[in-house]
């Protein structure tokens, strides 16, 4: 299992501006309610010293439509400017650092009901990071046992089978990656993995190729030497998008790279 906890700068915007901005915004949904609302409660970012996206909520169609909620204005017909029980919107402020280093992205889409509103989809109101990152994280596991410890007794072995777990473990705790299929040898990879759920089509749509190694215990030399190895041998894969994950055991470390 690996946790891991964002930077403290990251960690105080999600909690202190970006989650309950988002949620005034979302309180102001409701029957009868007047769609400016909206506008009124983004305020919440201006007055707490950062910006947004110009537009802080909008109605689904087949696409996006109308009513448009911006920071200074809201657009929307007559008979748009009160929510009514099955009305549709999105609501996205998206708040940003008034620096512009550091955004969120926040946003659900909500109807609404006779009693309030309803969120249509289950995820939760959550932090999610993603970037580079520097930071540290736990990893705990069962303590191998007698027969365990005789199956791997080659350490060039064991040192690549632990690699590829804490690689995979790393990338779905932080990325939502997971594992679809393992590579063929030739390829110059070891996985295709997704964040998505179906297998790997023939053009491995949705897929990425992950290539892990394993160092039983390096310098930062070794490990920044292996990484450029790794990058050189993976850019034969015919994708746009490749991972090199390279797990040092002797500090330990984790070294996770887009090629």
């Amino acid at each position: 299992m690996i946790t891991t906890e964002p930077p403290p700068a990251v960690r105080r915007f999600w909690d202190e501006i970006a989650k309950p901005g988002y949620e005034l915004m979302v309180e102001a949904i409701g029957p009868g309610k007047p769609v400016d609302g909206l506008r009124e409660a983004g305020r919440f970012f201006r007055e707490h010293g950062v910006q947004s996206r110009p537009i802080h909520a909008h109605g689904i169609d087949l696409v996006s439509s109308a009513p448009h909620v911006y920071v200074d204005r809201t657009h929307a017909e007559p008979f748009e400017e009160v929510f009514r029980p099955g009305n549709v919107i999105m609501v996205e402020p998206n708040p940003i650092t008034a620096d512009g280093t550091l955004g969120m992205f926040v946003g659900h889409t909500f109807v609404v009901t006779e009693e309030g509103r309803e969120c249509l989809d289950d995820f939760p109101v959550e932090l999610v990071v993603t970037g580079e990152y520097r930071r540290r994280a736990e990893v705990s596991w069962d303590g191998p046992t007698a027969q365990v410890r005789r199956s791997y007794a080659d350490l060039q072995e064991a040192t690549e089978f632990g690699a590829a777990g804490v690689a995979i473990a790393t990338l779905n705790r932080l990325g939502g990656f997971v594992v679809m299929e393992r590579s063929r040898k030739g390829t110059g990879f070891d996985y295709w993995i997704s964040r998505h759920g179906d297998l790997c089509g023939p053009l491995v749509q949705n897929c990425t190729p992950l290539e892990v190694s394993g160092i039983l215990t390096g310098d930062d030399a070794e490990l920044k030497r292996r990484v450029r190895i790794k990058r050189e041998q993976v850019a034969i894969a015919k994708t746009n998008d490749r991972r090199v994950a390279v797990v040092e055991f002797g500090m330990p470390r984790t070294r996770i790279v887009r090629s």
